[in-house]
């Protein structure tokens, strides 16, 4: 249970960024009749998505490699020359949790640079006052 400690301040961040920035962008392509871009921004964030909560692998150490970003939700250990598979499984449903927030968190990112323009523009906003 202690992941979930991890896996809900993901989550959370996540959906902010989804409900605040994505929206409003998509609601700004669909009114400038740009549905292509939504279709594009949306099949990029689907193929990273993916590819975060299935494909990535990265060493933590040299004896050690997990699977998943932001949460490795499985790791294989180094062992007499040879990788062993570990998935800490004291209950399925954060293993689950784990790769849908590694997902969200790819499907999510593709709006980051929308939300960081936003911001600077809300910052010279303010300088221009």
């Amino acid at each position: 249970m202690g992941a979930l400690i991890v896996i809900l301040p993901v989550f959370a961040f996540d959906l902010w960024l989804l409900l605040t920035t994505g929206r409003k962008q998509w609601r700004r392509w669909a009114g400038e009749g740009k549905k292509s871009n939504i279709l594009k921004c949306l099949a990029a964030g689907l193929a990273l998505g993916l590819w975060l909560a299935l494909v990535v692998n990265y060493k933590w150490d040299a004896q050690t490699r997990v699977k998943g970003f932001p949460i490795p939700w499985a790791n294989s250990s180094l062992n007499n020359d040879q990788w062993t598979a570990y998935v800490p499984t004291p209950s399925a449903a954060l293993e689950y949790l784990g790769i849908a927030a590694n997902f969200l968190t790819g499907f999510v990112a593709v709006t980051m640079p929308f939300k960081i323009a936003e911001f600077l523009q809300t910052v010279k906003a303010e300088l221009n006052r």
